[in-house]
């Protein structure tokens, strides 16, 4: 069994706080093959000076902090192929909640926890596969937290096939952001304009995202340096590009404004 506590004490010269974090790691294995590990901890983060604006923010808010846990297992099988189950959970206080009008709202509590399966499979140090599948949830202040994702998928491959040459393959699915919408437009008499009237603080998502990576590589070794040359290719595919919501200028239409579906890259990368 391995144990590894610590602590860490941070000093914010803003709000002149001192807030000390402790945490605990412990591995444990129970067999030549699997692996039990269990953390726990606290965290801050400052605020910063926009936060702490009295305009928009709140001018007494301090230091963020939250409580993390997190459990798991890993399991080796014929020395190839791991699995791993991990879960965690975290409790927030004293967070800044953002609001669709651009002001903050300070003292909040926080709430997260979620769920990940992984999966990693290596062949003769020539091939290797990863796969993830997560859920999970986030909320700050009531308020669905604006990188929430239900749930999220990965699958990663890699494959030498050459001894100096490198394919690699990577796919991720995940659900939407959340975001605010606006349902309707005020209109104001006095500046002759309309006004947004929003719906629920990040009630609604985008459309569920994926994106398709596909990479060969190429590389020259010359004594201790390496040069490598690369192509990407990245597919995004139509209607998983949404990048934000755009308005009529009353508010009564509204169309996604999308990324681009394909992106082609190429580089060279050196190392001494």
């Amino acid at each position: 069994m391995r144990v590894a506590p610590g602590v860490r004490l941070d000093h914010d010269t803003l709000t002149a706080e001192v807030v000390p974090n402790l945490r605990f790691l412990t591995r444990w294995n129970t067999g030549p093959d699997t692996h039990l590990k269990a953390a726990v901890g606290t965290y801050s983060q400052f605020p910063t000076v926009l936060q702490r604006d009295p305009t928009v923010g709140v001018a007494d808010q301090g230091a963020a902090r939250s409580r993390q846990v997190a459990l798991g297992v890993d399991h080796a099988i014929a020395g190839r192929w791991e699995v791993g189950l991990e879960g965690w959970a975290k409790d927030l206080d004293e967070v800044v909640v953002a609001l669709p009008d651009g002001t903050l709202r300070g003292h909040q509590e926080g709430q997260a926890w979620g769920l990940e399966l992984t999966s990693r499979y290596r062949l003769r140090e020539v091939f290797f596969m990863a796969a993830s599948l997560a859920g999970g949830h986030a909320e700050r202040g009531g308020i669905v937290f604006a990188y929430d994702q239900p749930w999220a998928a990965n699958l990663v491959a890699s494959w030498d096939f050459k001894p100096t040459w490198n394919a690699g393959l990577r796919y991720r699915a995940s659900a939407g952001l959340p975001y605010t919408a606006v349902v309707d437009g005020l209109y104001e008499a006095a500046t002759d304009s309309y006004a947004p009237l929003y719906g629920e603080t990040n009630g609604a998502r985008y459309p569920t995202y994926q994106k398709v990576d596909v990479r060969v590589e190429k590389r020259w070794e010359f004594g201790r340096a390496r040069v490598s040359a690369y192509g990407e290719l990245w597919w995004v595919p139509n209607g998983a590009n949404t990048m934000y919501q755009a308005y009529a200028y009353d508010y009564d239409q509204t169309a996604a404004v999308k990324g681009p579906t394909f992106l082609p890259l190429v580089g060279v990368r050196g190392e001494i």
